[in-house]
């Protein structure tokens, strides 16, 4: 995979990211870093060193090779401004969706959304490469709290489920992104009564409310879930 990396961005970047999904047999992987031209740097370090992955620079591209899955990050000459994080994690395949499941997929691509609402027995699948941008509220969408503490409305979380039993929401590399959101707006993922839950390897990023909320829920498994925000 080849990932551009440009440490003097000023859209708040502070943070690069990616996310990588292997299949059990798919390693070693060789990782490339196209640094922007206008960083100078001379060396790239990969940590946790307890890893032991060496990166090489070649004007300004870096090289890894990762033979494993977990959390890697690139730092140019060691320090910490705007460092790159790639997540490598297991591939999801369908075939390990349990017999009578609904399933709900977002392809690889961008996708505007404002809500989605899920049902009994149901995998909200969202495949490797999917972007969701939670969209502000319409003019016909009902707010559930008019003015909060903070004297901000409230809307429907972008994810959302009450009394249910059954129910997954699966990223295979896949985002959800809150950037475009008023402060308070909506929960990225609110989860309510719900039973036998899993939310599995979705990256969330600038969530202007709590990232995941999960009231009276049993069975509720969170795994491999990233957080980037403020």
């Amino acid at each position: 995979m080849y990932l551009p990396l440009d440490v003097n961005n000023p859209i708040g970047d502070l943070h690069h990211f990616a996310t990588v999904s292997v299949a059990e047999d798919g390693f070693p992987i060789e990782v490339k870093v196209q640094v922007a031209e206008s960083v100078t740097f001379a060396d790239a370090v990969v940590l946790p060193e307890r890893n032991n992955v060496e990166a090489t620079v070649s004007g300004g591209t870096i090289t890894m090779q990762l033979n494993g899955y977990g959390n890697y990050t690139v730092s140019l000459d060691g320090q910490p401004l705007r460092p790159l994080t790639i997540f490598v994690q297991k591939a999801v395949s369908e075939e390990s969706f349990s017999d009578g499941m609904t399933v709900m997929r977002y392809p690889k691509g961008f996708h505007f959304v404002e809500t989605i609402e899920l049902k009994e027995n149901m995998v909200l699948y969202l495949q490797s490469g999917a972007y969701l941008y939670a969209l502000p509220a319409s003019p016909i969408e009902t707010p559930t709290i008019e003015a909060d503490t903070e004297g901000k409305t409230r809307w429907n979380p972008l994810i959302s489920g009450n009394f249910l039993d059954n129910v997954q929401i699966i990223g295979d590399g896949a985002y959800l992104d809150c950037t475009g959101l008023d402060w308070h707006a909506r929960d990225p993922i609110n989860l309510k009564n719900c039973t036998n839950v899993l939310i599995q390897g979705v990256t969330l990023v600038n969530a202007p409310m709590w990232n995941i909320t999960a009231m009276y829920c049993n069975n509720l498994v969170i795994d491999s879930v990233k957080i980037f925000g403020y």
